[in-house]
């Protein structure tokens, strides 16, 4: 190999690193405009804007039970439910519009609406049933 192919070579790494990093570090992929869209026995509930700063919790009253949701600016997670079961508090954190948290013995729904920048959607949904 001839010096000038490993300095193409080294100045090549470098670049796809730099572009690497920057990728990274970006705000790609962020919540922006985001909603938690909250579902009773199928019927919307209630359509609540993410916080852009802090935390908030609310309490649903469906299907003769309580769910405690904690919404912050990148995401919104069941935090406590009188449902036996507990799936639906054990669920992660939903930070993108293709997953859900479902609590089957309130009949509740929730899932988030609006754009996530740099998200794709290919039209398959992931959900968690509880």
């Amino acid at each position: 190999m001839k010096k000038a192919d490993i300095i193409i070579i080294a100045a090549a790494l470098v670049i796809a690193g730099g572009i690497a990093l920057s990728l990274f570090l970006s705000e790609t992929g962020r919540p922006a405009g985001l909603s938690a869209e909250i579902r009773i026995g199928g019927e919307l509930y209630d359509t609540i804007p993410l916080p852009e700063s802090g935390e908030r919790e609310i309490t649903v009253t469906a299907g003769g039970g309580k769910n405690t949701l904690r919404l912050s600016p990148d995401g919104v997670k069941v935090i406590w439910a009188d449902c036996p079961s507990q799936d639906c508090v054990h669920a992660p954190k939903l930070k993108n519009t293709n997953s859900a948290i479902a609590c089957l013995p309130h009949s509740l729904l929730i899932k988030l609406t609006g754009e996530v920048s740099g998200q794709t959607d290919d039209g398959t949904v992931d959900i968690i049933v509880g």
